[in-house]
Order: C-alpha cells, then sequence, then structure tokens
C-alpha cells in the first residue's frame, strides 16, 4: 500500500488533517490511493476502500456536486475550478462536466484540463476540443488546430500540448506575460503555437507540467523551465533574463552539478519538484512550499 505525505499551506485543511496554517514536517494522509486533483485550496483523491472520492480542504457546492455524481463510478481523472466548474473522467472514457447550473458529458475522453474558463478535451484520435465553460449549457466544442496531441497540462491561465511529433512537439496557448509560454511574441495567445526552441530536435516530448506564472518540459531526461524565475522556481541557478527557455541544474548537498534522468517534473505556484528514474526528488522554488525533499 503506497502512502501519501502532505506539507505546505493548510489553511482549509487541504494538505492534512491537522489544524495549521502551513505544515512544515510531512503529515500522512491515511487510506489515500490516488490523488486525483489538488489545488491551492483543495486536494481530492481515490480511497482503498472502495475507490470513493475523499475531499479534503475547502468545499465548494460544485466540489460537492462532484462528489455526489462521481458516486457509483470509479473517476480516474478530476480537473477545473471548484468555483466556476469541476469535471471527470470515469472508467468508461466518459467525461462529465458540472456548473452550478448545468451538467453535460462527452464520451471517449482520453485526458481532460481546465484553464481561462474552458475545458480542453483530447481524444483517442489525438485531437483536442475546447469548451468555454462561462455558460455550459450554450457552450459548442471548438477543434483546436494542432497535430495529433498526446497529452496535455494546464495551470489556471496557459496550457502545453505534447504533440506526436519530433519536429514540433510542444505547443503552447493561453496567458504568455512571464513568458510561460516559451516565446517573447505575445501577452496572451488564443490558438495554439509551437514553442519554437523545442522545433526540430528530433524528440518527443516526454512529460510537462505548469505552474501558475512558469512551465517545465521533459525531454530525453532533461528538464527545461521557462517563465518567472522569482524565488529560483526554474533551477536553473541564474537569474539571467537573456534566455527564454533553460535547463534545470541538480546539484548535491555539496553544491555540485548532478547528471539525473528525470521522469517526471511538477510545477507549483512558486516551485518545482522533479523525479528522477532512481525515485529520487529534486526540488526548487520558495522553501514555504518545499519540505524535507531532494
Amino acid at each position: 500500500m503506497h502512502k501519501l505525505y502532505c506539507f505546505g499551506f493548510n489553511a482549509f485543511g487541504q494538505a492534512g488533517n491537522e489544524i495549521k496554517e502551513v505544515l512544515s514536517e510531512a503529515c500522512l494522509c491515511e487510506n489515500i490511493k490516488t490523488v486525483l486533483y489538488a489545488n491551492w485550496e483543495v486536494t481530492i483523491g481515490t480511497t482503498y476502500n472502495d475507490d470513493s472520492l475523499s475531499v479534503w480542504g475547502f468545499q465548494s457546492i460544485l466540489t460537492k456536486k462532484l462528489v455526489e455524481r462521481c458516486k457509483a463510478k470509479v473517476p480516474i481523472c478530476v480537473f477545473g475550478d471548484p468555483n466556476t466548474a469541476m469535471g471527470f473522467i470515469d472508467n468508461n472514457e466518459t467525461l462529465y462536466l458540472i456548473s452550478k447550473t448545468f451538467e453535460c458529458s462527452f464520451e471517449a475522453v482520453r485526458n481532460a484540463v481546465y484553464s481561462q474558463q474552458c475545458a480542453f478535451m483530447l481524444n483517442y484520435q489525438g485531437e483536442v476540443k475546447r469548451l468555454d465553460c462561462q455558460d455550459l449549457a450554450c457552450a459548442v466544442p471548438e477543434t483546436l488546430r494542432l497535430p495529433p496531441v498526446n497529452m496535455m497540462y494546464a495551470s489556471s491561465q496557459h496550457v502545453l500540448f505534447l504533440a506526436n511529433s519530433v519536429d514540433t512537439p510542444v505547443f503552447g496557448l493561453g496567458s504568455n506575460k512571464l513568458c510561460q509560454l516559451g516565446t517573447l511574441d505575445d501577452q496572451e495567445i488564443r490558438q495554439p503555437i509551437a514553442i519554437d526552441y523545442f522545433c526540430g530536435l528530433m524528440t518527443k516530448a516526454e512529460q510537462a507540467s505548469c505552474g501558475l506564472f512558469h512551465s517545465a518540459v521533459i525531454l530525453n531526461g532533461d528538464v527545461y523551465t521557462f517563465g518567472w524565475s522569482k524565488d529560483g522556481r526554474l533551477g536553473s541557478g541564474t537569474y539571467d533574463k537573456e534566455d527564454i527557455i533553460t535547463l534545470a541544474q541538480c546539484v548535491d548537498d555539496q553544491d555540485q552539478p548532478v547528471e539525473i534522468q528525470a521522469v517526471q517534473v511538477s510545477c507549483g505556484s512558486a516551485h518545482t519538484l522533479i523525479l528522477d528514474d532512481q525515485g529520487q526528488i529534486w526540488s526548487c522554488g520558495s522553501s514555504r512550499q518545499i519540505w524535507a525533499v531532494g
């Protein structure tokens, strides 16, 4: 049985049962099988007992509706904003979207994310459809102009698409005010654009993550970061503004560079975590969000 440990901001109880605003030491969360959703105010996971949803932290009207809708279903993905719209995909590949006044569903959905009050839905043909959730009753899905997509990652303000292509492996959409889409061209991008830095490298992107103000992408085991460098969240070891996209640098306890093979990366609002192929976790960014990892 896996064990889940939580730490960090906990004003709503979203990081554990202890009534502390900040958990500076890791708190063990009992009977949690999988974490399906986590943001700054709420965490949602499934239990070992019966795969039912467990919610800790702030529970909005939509969060409660989500839990009720998931009864007698097996959710494998949860996404959305607890204050505007929530959704989940069940083990039958059906996506359910829930707003305060309307619900709808879509069949054969592989993955979904939520950004800028829109749901982005990926099907098994690699097509991505965008649905405006501000008025679900009248919304019509829009197919985005993209090559076949393998996976999507999103913050509340931007989205990264990992394409099934070695020529143009990474696309971005949404807010670019802090270069979190890897370009200096525009502050707001409404249609997906290829991130030029990764074009022509002749390799597919393996995984990515979007924080509110920065992004990270893994190619060939290396982690590339871009966006706001404040608090060292990019892990580049420098605050140089000349390079938009930089290679994250891992160092040992003697501050010496270490070569790693990254398999997963996760961006928070002010920090970044990297998991390597040896099971080691490396961290950078605001120390208020990071427990003793790395």
